[in-house]
């Protein structure tokens, strides 16, 4: 029964049928948790998890299981040689996890809601510091702070970008673009408060001679 299970688990796996190769891994370390197969079984249960249909508009229960699944086959066996593996398969995990925060912090800058995108965008960067997507998040972020007219907190996410960019003459030239964008944004903004003090000036003169 033990190497019959094992060889359905491993079946399903070579067939990739994900879901029934992650449901027969798993029964295997079950019923069989002393086995010189288990490792392998709980290693591979983790890779089918990995492996499941992942869409990024989607619920990422998926994901967070398959990680889950990694975790507990590293805790159990902490001396594995398979631990470069584990690590190539849960950094993939983790920037599944970094683009679905991203298309959402992006998603609200599309719906006109900058503040909750400030908010997602900072938390992502907090959350995943070397991802791929950190520098556009730090474009992105500068957008946000220049559709709320906060003007230094913009220019200070386009200072980091510079930093980072080293002599990339692509991100410099990006870089002037948005600075441009700002100070323009300032110039109308600044334009706007001085057409709003003036109303405001114009009503109290008009309310006195009321009076």
């Amino acid at each position: 029964m033990e190497q019959a299970q094992f060889l359905l688990a491993e079946s399903h796996f070579n067939l990739k049928q994900w879901i029934e190769a992650r449901g027969e891994y798993g029964s295997f370390i079950v019923n069989f948790p002393g086995s010189p197969f288990a490792e392998t079984a709980e290693y591979r249960k983790a890779v089918s998890s990995f492996n499941i249909e992942y869409r990024i508009d989607r619920d990422e229960s998926n994901t967070t299981t398959a990680m889950k699944d990694f975790e507990r086959y590293l805790a159990n066996h902490p001396n594995t040689p398979l631990r470069d593996s584990v690590n190539y398969y849960y950094d993939r995990l983790v920037d599944r996890m970094a683009e679905k925060e991203f298309q959402t912090g992006r998603l609200y800058l599309r719906m006109e809601k900058p503040q909750a995108a400030v908010i997602y965008f900072k938390e992502f960067l907090e959350a995943y510091p070397k991802s791929k997507r950190r520098e556009e998040v730090l474009f992105l972020i500068s957008d946000a702070y220049t559709d709320l007219d906060q003007f230094e907190p913009a220019r200070e996410y386009l200072a980091i970008a510079q930093n980072e960019a080293g002599d990339d003459k692509d991100i410099k030239k990006r870089i002037e673009k948005a600075e441009t964008k700002i100070a323009k944004a300032e110039k109308t903004y600044e334009k706007k408060l001085q057409q709003e003090a003036e109303k405001k000036r114009i009503q109290k003169e008009e309310k006195n001679l009321v009076n």
